[in-house]
């Protein structure tokens, strides 16, 4: 019966700075790839008991071929990716499910009672102020996680999505600056932007919630 064989905390260590020399930056895809390795050579370390760790390493990556490690890397990272999206996409859909939705039709309503309460002439300059409020607050709270992007590789793919608030903000802006606004138009432009940031506001602290639990380490840097 093989003995069975446990890598040291520094061991794993190594096998980190091992990935990150491989341009394995993405410290989620990391832990999926050290996980890989480290039992890749328990295994070979309890078949052999003269072998040590370096010389188990070498004999595992030597093993992968030229290109299989990177193979094996870009598999993991397109698996991981995939299980991101799903995530992402999964929580989206629960933010129109009950009780979520009922915020949703209460904050359409509120914007169309306003739209139709206050003077028509006022209704151009009082959106813009209550967009722009709204989105400087959105993206000072997602910008200032941009080091993040870089290390979670489920962040990174959240953050993908946040072009599309840039090019929804820019159009918007775009078209309501250079046309006078009826009561429908606020309420349907207004009640689109707060609902866009809403729900990407709910995503990305829900989804940025569970990587913190997951991964402490990188949040405390």
């Amino acid at each position: 019966m093989e003995n069975q064989i446990k890598l040291s905390e520094v061991e794993i260590n190594k096998l980190f700075r091992f990935a990150e020399k491989k341009m394995v930056h993405w410290y989620d895809l990391q832990i999926e790839i050290v996980d890989h390795l480290a039992s890749c050579i328990e295994d070979e370390m309890a078949a052999d008991s003269k072998l040590t760790f370096d010389l188990a390493l070498e004999k595992i990556y030597t093993g992968f071929g030229i290109f299989g490690f990177a193979k094996i890397v870009q598999e993991r990272q397109i698996q991981l990716a995939k299980m991101a999206k799903n995530r992402w996409w999964n929580e989206f859909r629960n933010l129109f499910m009950w009780p979520n939705a009922l915020l949703l039709v209460m904050i359409i309503s509120l914007i169309t009672t306003v739209a139709y309460s206050v003077d028509y002439s006022i209704l151009h300059e009082l959106f813009l102020g209550i967009f722009a409020l709204i989105t400087v607050v959105y993206y000072i709270y997602i910008l200032k996680d941009s080091r993040l992007f870089k290390r979670l590789l489920i962040l990174h793919i959240g953050s993908t999505y946040f072009s599309v608030e840039v090019v929804f903000d820019f159009n918007v802006v775009l078209v309501l600056t250079n046309h006078q606004m009826s009561p429908i138009a606020f309420s349907l432009y207004l009640s689109l932007g707060v609902l866009v940031k809403l729900i990407s506001f709910k995503l990305y602290y829900i989804i940025r919630s569970e990587a913190k639990l997951l991964y402490p380490s990188i949040f405390s840097k």
